[in-house]
Order: C-alpha cells, then sequence, then structure tokens
C-alpha cells in the first residue's frame, strides 16, 4: 500500500469516527441536560484520549433511552477502534 492509500485510509477512518461523534451529538441533544451533558463529556474524551485500547461507556442504568444511547456509544467506540488501527498500521515501523 503507498503512502497515499495509507494517508487516504487514515482520513477515511477519522471521517467515520467524526461522523459517528456528530451522530450521537445530534442524538443527544433531545435528552435531559445533566444526561446529555455526562455523554457530550464522555464523546469529549473519547475524541481526546490517544490510548489505544477500548474506552468504557458511560454507565446508564435506569436511564430512558438507554438501548438507543447504547447504540450511539458503540458506534463511536467501533469508529475510533477502526481509526486508531488504520492510523497504527499506516505509521513507518522503526
Amino acid at each position: 500500500m503507498s503512502e497515499s492509500e495509507k494517508l487516504a485510509a487514515v482520513q477515511n477512518a477519522r471521517q467515520k469516527f467524526n461522523n459517528a461523534l456528530r451522530g450521537m451529538e445530534r442524538f443527544i441533544m433531545n435528552l435531559d441536560p445533566a444526561r446529555a451533558q455526562v455523554l457530550r463529556d464522555w464523546l469529549r474524551s473519547v475524541d481526546a484520549d490517544g490510548r489505544p485500547d477500548r474506552i468504557e461507556s458511560p454507565e446508564m442504568d435506569g436511564w430512558p433511552l438507554a438501548e438507543q444511547i447504547g447504540v450511539h456509544l458503540e458506534a463511536v467506540l467501533e469508529a475510533r477502534a477502526a481509526w486508531r488501527k488504520t492510523r497504527s498500521k499506516s505509521r513507518p515501523r522503526a
């Protein structure tokens, strides 16, 4: 795979991650403000955290729409993992 193809793959994966983040942001705009803030804080940490390991989802026991929120959380986590994997594969090995 050429360097330009690697870069394109990383950019594509990052775009998918960004889309997942935005999709969840749109969804949480309709939630209770306190719960929405918890999820916004989580989204910021997921985007800023450079660790390659999986980040835990926030605790949502008893939350209305927890199942739908979980679907969005999982989409964000999957897109993040794909982006990180693609990015690590595109880096030169020492």
